[in-house]
């Protein structure tokens, strides 16, 4: 009998839209695989999302979260006609309409208890008469797409064990594995194919890969680093060709079985004749190829680091999608002039840098991708922070963990500041047991005050604040008083200055430091777990709009109001944020880890966590306004390390290890004037539950909402740049169809604007 998938798996079919607020911006330079589908088009596969490419319309376009991938690693990819079908490491499944976008994920293998996590893995789609053959590390399973269901499963090891299957393919009404263990050959119609008995071996090896060249059947085979190519005919496997190397992929399109090395392609046609077909030399010199597949006039070539190629006999051009230079995010920053800047970072929890990153600046401007690498950044390793002149937009400075700080003019890295030119300091290496010559100047935040002189952050060193003034003077600040330790684990997270050139810091194992010049004399003060801290190590600090200054550390979330009255009152004390949620009381993210905290223009919190997604909470935190996790959005990862809000667009940049999304938020900074008022959605059309949201105000602005013959049906005052109504009225009913008068007023009454926007029900 066969035994049919649904008799030991859990099926869960999941069907999810679109997400029009999210935009993605995903690295396309490390290509695991390429495809081809029926229709002519390339699909690159870049870890977790997906593009296609449209040789004759030299067309680009990108798959991602944002269109309901899932964001975990993808093993395989298959399209037939307007479907695409997507095979994930953990055994997970999405198959998607090309055509209207919609989608389904199928946790079946995922989920199943009895095979095990390293058996999960898809590696290969078959298609037949609208049956997909998975073949996968337990053996093959057959799914209905039509029905949208998994049909049978084969497990035809030793003594019907799982079974490695690389490769499978339906011929002359048998179907043909390519598995660990061997070739293997069994009738399509047998009822026993879930029995190892039904089963021939028709050769010893690790198979690789197995298809039609033509109407030949081919496979590879892969022993230490031999790869080998034959021709099954008659049941017997025939060799053909010998290569030295290790296989990267094999792949059957346009009548070649084509196999990529991390150095070379080689090819078979139908002729049996070997070919090498592309080299790492010449435009591809340095170059380490992932996989490869042909066509009739190209060969595409998909790489480690420098994305798909497509190679032809007058060109080699790389035809993969711009992005960042990597999906691995460590910090983000937007700058006054709108510029997006990513560092790749990286250090440990404890600071250390160590191993050294060579990654360069992803660079995202008006647009355009204008990436940085690392040998355009005078050896500048770890970058781990972004921080523009705010008098020159066009002059980055960038923190580094090992050299201290990178300045750059306009895209160019001019100059590298450590300590042989600064005032910055490297840490003693007797400290560290390090040789007697060995220096590192960790510098890990750079701020500017109001005055224009530039603050850095140094771990492990006595002096680690430092100003460096317009003049070019260099003044250190003695951090001693206030910190436990000078050495490791001392480490300092994020700077923020406040308006009043205020100094905050946030410390590994002495809190929260605060530093003021107040007419004249410098005060340092610092708090602690003895003041209300959940933690000693405070890893993000957001100070808001009304002086309240947000701390997150690795067991929760802290509030200084007034943080100012650091310098002026004596033992202050940070505040808890207590919530009423479900008819329960309890503290705000208690006990999570908060990686980063961005206030936007509406004075309210984005907070993010190590692993509970990002959440966006009133201004006071007492409200949750919304909460992303990989679950319920395009995130590919719950995990997040870096926030970056763009005030001109009230959009939210969400950085993750693997990869980087943005939600489109509907709060703005304050305007100058309220000549740029504007009303969204407008009109509102039948079946929108959402909010209307006014935008282009000032802060503290009246707005009053009318129905057209004046009667009142709701008022608000603005915090920043923008509010939201509800669509209902005072009585708390949803208004009625019509026309509205939306009336703004600036706080003194000396600017007025009046908008409209029609809600059909």
């Amino acid at each position: 009998m066969r035994k049919a998938l649904v008799v030991f798996l859990f099926i869960s079919l999941y069907g999810f839209g679109q997400y029009p607020r999210w935009k993605s911006y995903f690295s396309y330079n490390t290509i695991t695989s390429v495809y081809q589908s029926n229709d002519g088009l390339v699909y690159g596969v870049a870890g977790n999302s997906v593009f296609s490419y449209d040789p004759t319309g030299n067309e680009v376009t990108q798959i991602t979260t944002v269109n309901g991938l899932m964001g975990d690693d993808i093993h395989v990819l298959s399209v037939i006609d307007n479907t695409m079908v997507v095979g994930y490491e953990n055994g997970m499944m999405g198959v998607h309409n090309l055509s209207d976008g919609t989608f389904n994920l199928d946790s079946s293998i995922h989920r199943n208890l009895v095979i095990g996590g390293d058996r999960k893995t898809i590696n290969h789609f078959y298609v037949k008469n609208n049956l997909l053959y998975l073949s996968t590390n337990y053996g093959i399973s057959v799914y209905n797409l039509d029905e949208n269901v998994f049909v049978e499963s084969y497990f035809f090891g030793e003594n019907n064990s799982p079974i490695q299957v690389n490769q499978a393919i339906l011929l002359n009404g048998f179907i043909y594995a390519a598995t660990e263990q061997g070739l293997y050959k069994a009738p399509q119609d047998n009822l026993n194919l879930v029995l190892e008995s039904a089963w021939t071996k028709l050769a010893n090896g690790q198979w690789k890969g197995l298809g039609l060249v033509g109407s030949s059947l081919m496979g590879t085979t892969q022993t230490n680093s031999q790869s080998v190519f034959y021709s099954i005919a008659d049941d017997i496997a025939l060799q053909l060709h010998s290569e030295s190397g290790t296989m990267q992929s094999t792949t059957f399109s346009s009548g070649k079985m084509v196999i990529a090395f991390s150095n070379k392609v080689v090819s078979v046609d139908s002729s049996e004749s070997v070919r090498q077909i592309a080299t790492a030399s010449n435009d591809l010199e340095g170059v380490s190829f992932t996989s490869a597949l042909a066509t009739n006039d190209a060969v595409y070539i998909g790489t480690v680091d420098n994305g798909l190629f497509q190679q032809t006999a007058s060109e080699t051009r790389v035809v993969s999608p711009n992005g960042p230079l990597k999906n691995d995010i460590f910090d983000l920053t937007v700058l006054p002039n709108d510029e997006l800047w990513i560092v790749h970072g990286a250090f440990q929890r404890n600071y250390n840098p160590y191993p050294l990153n060579s990654f360069g600046l992803s660079h995202l401007n008006g647009g355009a991708w204008q990436n940085i690498p690392y040998s355009q950044l005078l050896g500048a390793k770890s970058l781990v922070s972004v921080t523009a002149n705010p008098n020159n937009p066009s002059q980055v400075f960038v923190a580094a963990m090992h050299q201290g700080i990178l300045e750059l003019n306009d895209g160019v890295a001019t100059n590298l500041w450590d300590h042989t030119n600064s005032g910055l300091e490297s840490i003693d290496p007797e400290e560290f047991g390090e040789n007697p010559s060995y220096r590192s100047v960790r510098v890990r935040d750079i701020a500017f005050d109001n005055e224009g002189s530039m603050w850095s952050i140094t771990s492990f060193i006595a002096n680690g604040l430092k100003k460096r003034m317009q003049s070019g003077t260099w003044v250190d600040v003695d951090l001693i008083p206030v910190i436990e330790k000078v050495t490791n684990p001392t480490g300092y997270s994020k700077l923020e200055i406040s308006p009043n050139n205020e100094v905050y810091v946030g410390s590994s194992s002495s809190g929260l430091i605060g530093y003021s010049e107040r007419n004249g004399t410098p005060l340092l003060r610092s708090l602690s777990t003895s003041q209300n801290l959940p933690s000693v190590d405070v890893r993000s600090i957001a100070l808001d709009n009304d002086d309240n200054l947000w701390i997150g550390t690795p067991k929760g979330l802290r509030v200084l109001f007034g943080v100012s009255r650091m310098f002026t009152l004596d033992n202050v004390q940070a505040s808890t944020i207590i919530i009423e949620e479900g008819g329960k009381v309890g503290e705000l993210l208690s006990n999570q880890f908060i990686t980063a905290i961005e206030v936007d223009g509406n004075n309210q919190k984005w907070v993010s966590t190590a692993n509970a997604g990002v959440f966006l909470f009133s201004e006071d935190g007492k409200e949750t306004l919304e909460h992303f996790t990989k679950d319920n959005s395009p995130l590919p990862s719950s995990s997040i390390r870096s926030l970056a809000y763009d005030k001109t667009t009230g959009q939210i940049y969400i950085g993750t290890p693997i990869g980087l999304v943005a939600f489109q938020g509907n709060a703005s900074s304050p305007g100058e004037n309220l000549s740029n008022v504007e009303v969204y959605p407008n009109p509102v059309r039948p079946g929108y539950t959402g909010k209307v949201t006014v935008r282009g105000l000032l802060a503290d602005c009246v707005v009053k909402i009318t129905d057209i013959v004046g009667n009142a049906v709701h008022e608000t005052t603005s915090s920043g740049g923008s509010v939201q109504w509800n669509l209902q009225s005072f009585d708390g009913n949803r208004v009625r169809s019509g026309v509205y008068l939306i009336f703004v007023t600036n706080s003194d009454g000396t600017e007025t604007a009046v908008e409209k926007v029609m809600i059909i029900n």
